[in-house]
């Protein structure tokens, strides 16, 4: 010290730069890379609440490897250890979901389909604001579908099919804007379907709700859905009219409201339109009117059933230009005349159900030239004539 001390600070101010440059490239070799331990500690609190019966997590959920090399776990290439996957379908985790995936601030992809999870849905995931796919389905999971799920504004799809959830469907659905997939099949879920609509959801282009016991009518709203193709409201138990606009749709292929209390006439074909129609189903309604005749421009029809029903019609003889049709299932309405000989042309049809009916006449033998059919049901009519002696050469035929 006695040498620094005689000489000048501006020379002490020199070699003390001079040293702290010279220090610089061992400071940068001998200092770790920067970490960021967030979403190994969310990734580390999701394993401990389950037991992982297993032990898939707990062999390859370890601590020599980086967390972004663990099954299921992809990271983010442009953010440092950051999680934007966590899949891991199909295998039994066995346990409930805490509140710590909420801090995988950068995940964009959450999938723990059939995993025997049980427990609630954690709110806390209504903070995945990055979040385009959500897939809970086939677990045990109960309680309400939490609201917080309505912040997920950039989710595509969300899936929550069979499951024990309860409650009503939370009305701020309708804020995800960006959601194209809605499953929320064969759970408990109560109340009204929220009015999903063009404005609000305008991707939305599958809707599965069926399965529960959702109530009230059929919103307006879905009928101004221009990019829907799929609509499951079955086996619930919605009542009153449908919304013309739904049986006016450029795009819908599957059209399910079948066990339900609904009631009306269908609109006529000035106001039916529904070019891509491959699956029909009204079965079990309370519908009036005569078979709607717009049904005979959809010529990609593949399975008609309005069984159950209170139609008012002769059988149609333009079921016959439908030559994708397989199922016809009408049966259970007050449908009078004879059954059409041109049914025959249908060599694509597997079931033919005019049961429960009123019809007469003798039946065709041109039937016998349905060599796909498989199920014939004609009882309960007022049918005469001979037994038909084709059936003796459907070997297939169950009735």
């Amino acid at each position: 010290m006695p040498v620094l001390r005689n000489m000048p600070p501006s020379y002490i101010l020199v070699m003390l730069m001079a040293t702290s440059l010279l220090l610089i490239p061992f400071m940068a070799v001998s200092s770790p890379a920067p970490s960021n331990n967030t979403d190994l500690v969310a990734l580390l609190a999701f394993r401990s609440q389950l037991s992982d019966p297993l032990s898939i997590l707990r062999n390859n959920w370890t601590s020599d490897v980086s967390f972004c090399q663990w099954i299921g776990v992809t990271c983010s290439r442009r953010h440092h250890q950051r999680v934007t996957a966590l899949e891991l379908p199909d295998i039994p985790l066995q346990g409930e979901l805490g509140p710590h995936l909420g801090n995988l601030s950068f995940l964009r992809a959450l999938n723990l389909t059939n995993t025997t999870l049980t427990g609630s849905i954690p709110a806390d995931l209504g903070r995945l604001a990055r979040l385009r796919y959500l897939d809970l389905g086939d677990n045990n999971l109960s309680d309400t579908i939490p609201s917080t799920v309505g912040n997920l504004t950039m989710l595509q799809s969300l899936v929550l099919n069979f499951n024990q959830l309860s409650g009503q469907i939370p009305d701020n659905l309708r804020n995800m804007h960006s959601l194209r997939y809605l499953s929320l099949e064969s759970n408990y879920i109560s109340g009204p379907i929220p009015n999903f609509s063009f404005e609000s959801m305008p991707a939305l282009s599958h809707i599965y709700v069926q399965n529960n016991s959702l109530s009230g009518s059929v919103p307006s709203g879905i009928g101004s859905l221009l990019m829907l193709q799929v609509l499951h409201l079955n086996y619930n138990q919605l009542f009153g009219p449908v919304p013309p606009t739904i049986f006016n749709m450029s795009r819908i292929a599957d059209m399910r409201l079948g066990n339900n209390n609904l009631t009306g006439h269908i609109p006529s074909n000035t106001s039916f339109s529904l070019p891509m129609l491959q699956i029909l189903n009204l079965y079990n309604n309370k519908f009036e009117g005569p078979i709607p005749l717009g049904l005979a421009a959809c010529q990609r029809l593949q399975s008609l059933n309005i069984a159950l029903n209170r139609f008012v019609d002769v059988v149609p003889t333009w079921l016959a230009k439908l030559p994708q049709l397989v199922v016809i299932s009408i049966g259970s309405n007050a449908l009078v005349g004879s059954i059409p000989p041109v049914l025959s042309n249908l060599t694509m049809l597997s079931v033919l159900d005019i049961a429960f009916s009123n019809l007469s006449g003798e039946v065709p033998m041109e039937l016998g030239k349905l060599r796909q059919l498989t199920y014939l049901h004609l009882s309960f009519n007022q049918l005469t004539g001979p037994f038909p002696e084709f059936l003796g050469n459907f070997s297939e035929i169950l009735s």
